[in-house]
């Protein structure tokens, strides 16, 4: 079984290694074996590691309000959209119980997007780095080969529903750029 500390620091250690930063408070929530935080430009991630998972499933809303106050004093009033919030929730011992409560847990997408990992999943690192992998960028060979299968997609998809070369043009353009798609086209011309 790892260790909490261990847990916080593999998860940073990665976390870091793609762009976040590791903040130098811990997590503000009841119950905790051990928390942290990391942040990037846009987001939040907590993460918060419980003795057992009948602790973690009865305080892991307090962990989320936490992730919430910050990503609100960090982000202001930007738009909703644009704010991204995680939270890592780690069990240290396993569980066999119902298998729906983690799973609720980890559907449950209000505010922030979570992942829950049993202490038997916690056998080796690996579980970790692979845990991880969603919020992580992807590797640059992979995202220009997508990028460019997908723009090869969105012009053959244009074309079909007889969308004007300009227009075509313009959104191919914006999503290079990360612009929003619908202001690259003006309603009349679609």
């Amino acid at each position: 079984m790892m260790k909490s500390g261990v847990i916080v620091r593999q998860t940073l250690t990665t976390l870091e290694a793609n762009g976040y930063s590791a903040s130098q408070r811990p997590l503000e929530a009841p119950y905790l074996a051990a928390s942290a935080i990391a942040e990037d430009a846009l987001g939040i991630v907590g993460i918060a590691v419980y003795d057992t998972f009948e602790i973690l499933h009865e305080c892991w809303r307090d962990a989320q309000s936490a992730v919430s106050a910050l990503l609100h004093r960090k982000l202001g009033e930007a738009d909703p959209k644009l704010k991204e919030a995680y939270l890592l929730l780690f069990c240290l011992t396993p569980y066999y119980g119902d298998a729906r409560k983690p799973r609720e847990i980890a559907e449950d997408t209000m505010i922030a997007r979570k992942f829950v990992v049993l202490g038997q999943q916690l056998e080796t690192s690996s579980t970790l780095d692979a845990m991880l992998e969603p919020l992580l960028p992807l590797p640059d060979e992979l995202s220009g080969v997508a990028t460019g299968r997908a723009l090869e997609e969105l012009s053959s998809l244009l074309e079909r529903h007889d969308v004007s070369k300009a227009v075509s043009s313009r959104l191919v353009k914006a999503f290079l750029g990360g612009e929003p798609l619908m202001d690259a086209i003006a309603p009349a011309e679609v």
